[in-house]
């Protein structure tokens, strides 16, 4: 049986990758970063979106983000937070197009 392990932005559309399940313990979940900057399964979506190289962070939604997204420029440096004090502790600040603070 497989279960969906992470996400993949790929031309603006959110895409989910299989893998099978991890050590029988159900199906597996999305992988989202840690405070400490390690991955990590998660049976929840990330809420929040990150580039690895600059240390930003923002909505899934934000439009520079979906804009490098498209230009297939992000994917290789992609990570997901479930919250945004999530991203703050892991070294990342906020985007500021989105503003993923303000909402």
């Amino acid at each position: 049986m497989t279960g969906l392990i992470a996400q993949t932005i790929l031309h603006g559309e959110v895409r989910a990758q299989r893998a099978s399940n991890h050590e029988g313990r159900g199906p597996a979940a999305f992988t989202l970063t840690g405070a400490d900057g390690q991955l990590f399964a998660s049976p929840i979506k990330g809420a929040l979106g990150g580039h690895r190289a600059t240390k930003i962070y923002g909505r899934l939604d934000c439009r520079a983000a979906l804009r490098h997204v498209a230009n297939g420029t992000y994917q290789k440096n992609r990570v997901f937070f479930a919250d945004a004090a999530t991203a703050i502790a892991a070294g990342y600040r906020a985007c500021k197009v989105c503003k993923p603070g303000d909402a």
